[in-house]
C-alpha cells in the first residue's frame, strides 16, 4: 500500500497536472511548462476607473483589473517568486500578488491592470 506522499506525488502528475484534466500549457519566465491557470476574479473598467484614476495615464479611460490563481510545480520555477515581483507568462507581465508553497507546488496569485 502507498503512504500519502506517493499518493499525492501520483495524483499531481497523474491528474492535475494532466494536460487532459487540469492543466494547460504556457511560457512562463520563458520557459514551457504545465500550469493549472484559474481566473479567480475581473473588475469591470467602470468600477475600478476611480479608483485607479490618480496613477493612470491622463488620455486613458478604462482600466480593467484581472486576477489569476497559478499552481505551478516548484521544478519549473526559475526565479524566486515574491509578493511584488514580475512574471512574464505568454508574452505578458503580470505581478505576484502572493506566493504560496505546499509540497512542491506553488499557488501564486497573479494581477495584471489591462487598459
Amino acid at each position: 500500500m502507498n503512504n500519502f506522499s506517493e499518493c499525492y506525488e501520483d495524483d499531481l502528475e497523474c491528474a492535475f497536472f494532466d494536460l487532459d484534466d487540469f492543466a494547460t500549457t504556457h511560457v512562463i519566465d520563458g520557459k514551457e511548462c504545465e500550469v493549472v491557470l484559474i481566473e479567480n476574479n475581473r473588475t469591470d473598467a467602470k468600477m475600478s476607473y476611480g479608483l485607479m484614476k490618480a496613477t493612470l495615464n491622463p488620455k486613458e479611460t478604462a482600466i480593467n483589473k484581472i486576477v489569476y490563481t497559478l499552481f505551478i510545480r516548484e521544478s519549473d520555477v526559475r526565479n524566486k517568486l515574491t509578493a511584488n515581483a514580475l512574471m512574464v507568462m505568454d508574452g505578458k507581465k503580470y505581478f505576484v500578488q502572493s506566493v504560496v508553497l505546499v509540497k512542491g507546488v506553488y499557488q501564486i496569485a497573479l494581477g495584471i491592470h489591462a487598459v
